[in-house]
């Protein structure tokens, strides 16, 4: 569809349970994306899609959105900033509630974090620095503890398992890898993480973390 000069596409699907005598589901929607100004896709749902492209004048963003764009800059292969001292309650809630199960402890230090920033660049290898600002270098220490202990039960979740597949065998094995890439240090009041891998190793850890969650998903379901 076009809004002004600009062509959007927006997902559509519909679900289908493979039986002779079912019709298929009613047409879904899902994320809408564009490209603008040659290099940079807008993605999101239709509706913000179109809120961006008719606004027709640059974004205000939070002095701390404004200050982590600085840093990070915007020539990234992905680039996120997010004011997360500017979260509203109910979003802050549902993240600290999802991540809470990778990160046990995460909810008593929150109160801590300000801004996160997240570079991704691709080329022969993948290069990811994140870095998250906190109130001080004591939340800063507190919240480097919470990722310590999140990576330990990542890595203790890969152990090897008699009944796992070949399959989950190799994917835990290459999301092993990854982790083990991963740098966490703490500075003042900042933390950072970074990795940095092959191409092909990457690509293969993020297709064997799928291939892990989709199988796990399998047996819980009992399909």
């Amino acid at each position: 569809m076009k809004i002004g000069a600009h062509t959007v596409y927006e997902e559509n699907y519909r679900f289908s349970f493979g039986k002779d005598d079912d019709k298929p589901g009613p047409i879904q929607t899902g994320q809408a994306f564009c490209v603008v100004e040659g290099k940079y896709v807008l993605f999101g749902m239709l509706q913000s899609v179109q809120k961006v492209l008719e606004r027709d004048k640059k974004p205000v963003f939070s002095a701390r959105v404004e200050a982590g764009l600085k840093k990070t800059g915007l020539a990234n292969t992905l680039t996120v900033v997010l004011d997360l001292d500017g979260l509203l309650e109910r979003e802050r809630a549902f993240m600290l509630k999802d991540l809470g199960h990778q990160f046990p402890g995460l909810e008593t230090v929150a109160g801590g974090m300000q801004t996160f920033a997240l570079r991704i660049n691709a080329a022969d290898k993948v290069k990811v620095l994140a870095s998250l600002t906190c109130k001080n270098a004591e939340s800063a220490g507190d919240l480097k503890k919470v990722g310590d202990a999140g990576l330990v039960l990542f890595k203790g979740l890969l152990k090897d398992n008699p009944q796992d597949s070949p399959e989950i065998q190799k994917a835990k094995k290459e999301v092993g890898m990854a982790l083990s890439a991963v740098q966490l240090t703490a500075k003042d009041a900042q933390v950072h993480a970074e990795i940095s891998l092959d191409a092909a190793t990457a690509v293969s850890a993020v297709h064997s973390l799928f291939e892990v969650q989709t199988k796990k998903k399998k047996v819980e379901t009992g399909k």
